[in-house]
């Protein structure tokens, strides 16, 4: 039995729970980082705010209730690449084939399947030997993301 999903473009609405599941899920993974507490969320939701603002974002929902996320991707589609900067799946709802789903749906995007991703989160395990890419984080940091 298949979970019943839809892909939408996020809604105003949908910002509050995308910095806080973002920042939360990122500090829980990446747990030697070497910025914690109040300085942690200072800076990275400035590296969210730079992210959100030159990214596309598909937020992954019930189709009965769109208000109810079950994810999203925060991603760029450059020079035929696809530059996955975050993907978040709750946590109810892993393993059930969302993260793959989303990629797919935006690789059928891109010609090449060319794939970069610029920051690891905890759904990161479950994807990485499932699609060719390439890991590179600088794209995330850079003031341009020259693929």
């Amino acid at each position: 039995m298949s979970l019943p999903k839809m892909i939408r473009p996020p809604n105003p609405n949908d910002l509050n729970f995308i910095y806080s599941s973002w920042l939360n899920s990122y500090n829980d993974h990446n747990k030697f980082q070497p910025i914690k507490g109040p300085a942690y969320y200072g800076y990275h939701k400035l590296l969210i705010n730079k992210l959100l603002n030159q990214s596309l974002v598909s937020v992954i929902c019930n189709p009965d209730d769109t208000e109810q996320i079950l994810g999203y991707a925060i991603y760029q589609i450059q020079n035929d690449s696809l530059i996955l900067h975050w993907l978040y799946i709750k946590y109810s709802f892993r393993q059930l084939g969302l993260s793959k789903y989303l990629i797919n749906s935006l690789l059928d995007n891109i010609k090449n399947k060319t794939f970069i991703i610029t920051l690891k989160g905890s759904n990161y395990d479950l994807y990485k030997d499932k699609y060719d890419h390439t890991y590179n984080p600088k794209l995330a940091f850079s003031k341009e993301n020259d693929v």
